[in-house]
């Protein structure tokens, strides 16, 4: 009996261990977090404490790093501000609408890429 409890908690500490390694590497594909994996260490970048200061969410830095370049015009900027998928918050339609959607809607006069 006891010998099985043992294997038990020795499985869910290596899937625990899992998990997490698996969670400390996304962070760090996404430039929020960086990982030592020998050590077992995860060190936080800018990004990341930012992203937590504001609460923004995983897959909406992920966008952002896909569509921001490293030389942009503020024009870019706010247009990709405007997309929904990039921002949760205009899919959700809990941005208030005093905040961005005035400048959303003049993204027809912004310029194309």
């Amino acid at each position: 009996m006891l010998l099985l409890l043992m294997m038990m908690t020795t499985a869910a500490a290596l899937h625990r261990k899992t998990l997490v390694s698996d969670a400390a590497r996304e962070l760090e594909k996404s430039k929020m977090a960086r990982f030592d994996e020998k050590s077992g260490n995860l060190y936080v970048t800018e990004l990341g404490r930012v992203a937590s200061h504001f609460y923004i969410r995983h897959s909406s830095i992920v966008t952002y790093n896909d569509l921001l370049k490293r030389h942009m015009s503020e024009a870019e900027v706010w247009q990709h501000s405007c997309i929904p998928t990039a921002n949760p918050k205009l899919q959700q339609g809990t941005l208030r609408k005093t905040c961005l959607l005035p400048v959303c809607k003049t993204k027809p006069f912004l310029p194309k890429q």
